[in-house]
């Protein structure tokens, strides 16, 4: 799990009583705690309001910090909040178990759970604006996050002993109940909204360049989220049950999915923009859809499924795409070679011809259907189409931008039935994936 699902874990389980905090998972159990050495109510009340102003005054420290000197500011106040957490959580273990009489005394400070619920809701609303582009602000987040979970982790040791119950065990793959799998799946819900937001950010090349950066960072994280909710195992007869029933989760889909898709048109509407963005976009994209694929077995290794025997070859699409990546020089040398009125006449129809040709391309890659198993295997095994394809869309990008800047020496009804050609092939191709 990365350190800003790390800590939303944590803060999501705000139920502060005492002693409360999340256990760590796939984490061995504390060691036993240490029998009390005559520590009083007020100790412990205090030990656990220093632990909610810490989370408060963390949470504070990492809200909407962009800058280098922000960045490094923050970064110094995880580190001493890390600190003071570890130091909460030796105090703790010296003070040890509170006998029955103590217990019951802080039992009766129920202002601790609102306290830790305001603490929880901070670190939680925190998490939703933390740069995704520095490793430094990352290692930092992930110390305070791993230091949090284990004071937690005692402090639920502690409960359980003073309770006379045992502590609670870590959740086994396949064991999830509902609300794992709820929680798993809103913090990958958090994600894909993050990178609605960072499109939201673009408003030239350099800022598409940084949100490239970003939605790298989100893609890591969402390997994360879905390698945690494959270890959760499928989800039992009672927790499909209780899934299905759950009213909020579709609601959130539907309004992520929504922001999703005003935010990319909007980048889209930036020049350049898409070329930058669109392919860190999809890698992301399909990261997450996989949270929906079956895990392999343990040891072994996931095997292409073969091709259906009425399924194209991978030739099929490698011509397709090598046609198209031909369309594409094509029209950009008719396009470098405009240079009076005789040659924009030239290129005008050279340019109809080659949209008309560009359209039966598309035609028969829009026929192909998705390349599946040993196919899809096979084309990404394929070095030639990557090579071709970026060698193209340096070009096309370049053409493009020259096309805009277009001035020759001609009529007016020249300029615009050029004009016409050209933004119609432009657009053909702009469209393809």
């Amino acid at each position: 799990m990365t350190s800003r699902n790390l800590i939303l874990s944590l803060a999501a389980l705000t139920i502060f009583t005492f002693p409360t905090g999340a256990p760590a998972k796939e984490k061995p159990a504390p060691a036993k705690a240490e029998k009390s050495a005559g520590a009083n109510a007020d100790a412990y009340v205090a030990l656990m309001e220093k632990m909610f102003q810490n989370m408060t005054d963390t949470a504070e420290a990492v809200t909407d910090v962009s800058t280098e000197d922000e960045i490094g500011a923050a970064i110094e106040a995880l580190e001493t909040s890390t600190k003071e957490i570890q130091s909460i959580q030796k105090q703790l273990k010296k003070m040890g178990v509170p006998s029955a009489k103590v217990k019951a005394e802080i039992d009766t400070h129920t202002e601790l759970g609102p306290k830790g619920q305001e603490a929880g809701k901070g670190l939680q609303e925190a998490m939703k604006t933390i740069p995704q582009d520095s490793p430094e602000f990352g290692t930092a987040l992930q110390a305070y996050g791993t230091a949090l979970t284990e004071l937690g982790n005692d402090l639920n040791a502690l409960e359980a002993e003073a309770s006379g119950k045992p502590a609670p065990a870590p959740i086994k793959p396949g064991t999830g109940k509902k609300e794992d799998y709820l929680r798993v799946l809103n913090a990958l819900l958090d994600v894909q909204d993050c990178s609605a937001d960072i499109l939201n950010e673009v408003t030239d090349e350099a800022t598409a360049k940084a949100a490239v950066r970003k939605i790298k960072g989100l893609t890591t994280e969402a390997k994360e989220i879905v390698k945690e909710f494959h270890g959760l195992g499928q989800p039992s007869v009672e927790a499909s049950a209780a899934l299905n029933k759950d009213k909020k989760l579709p609601v959130r889909t539907k309004e992520v999915v929504e922001h999703i898709q005003e935010a990319v048109g909007q980048m889209i509407e930036v020049d350049g923009a898409k070329e930058i963005v669109m392919p860190a976009m999809e890698e992301f994209s399909n990261v997450c859809k996989t949270i929906g694929e079956a895990p392999p077995a343990d040891g072994e290794k996931e095997k292409p499924a073969p091709a259906s025997a009425d399924a194209p070859p991978a030739s099929a699409y490698v011509e397709v795409m090598t046609a198209f990546f031909k369309n594409v020089e094509k029209g950009c040398a008719i396009i470098d070679g405009i240079t009076d009125e005789a040659s924009a006449e030239k290129a005008t129809a050279d340019l109809e011809e080659c949209s008309d040709e560009l359209a039966k391309i598309i035609e028969r890659k829009d026929d192909l259907p998705e390349p599946q198993g040993e196919v899809a295997e096979a084309l990404q095994k394929n070095k030639t189409l990557p090579v071709l394809g970026k060698k193209t869309k340096a070009k096309f990008v370049q053409t493009s931008e020259s096309f805009e800047k277009l001035d020759i020496e001609a009529s007016d009804e020249v300029k615009e039935s050029l004009q016409e050609s050209g933004k119609k092939w432009l657009e053909q191709v702009n469209k393809v994936k």
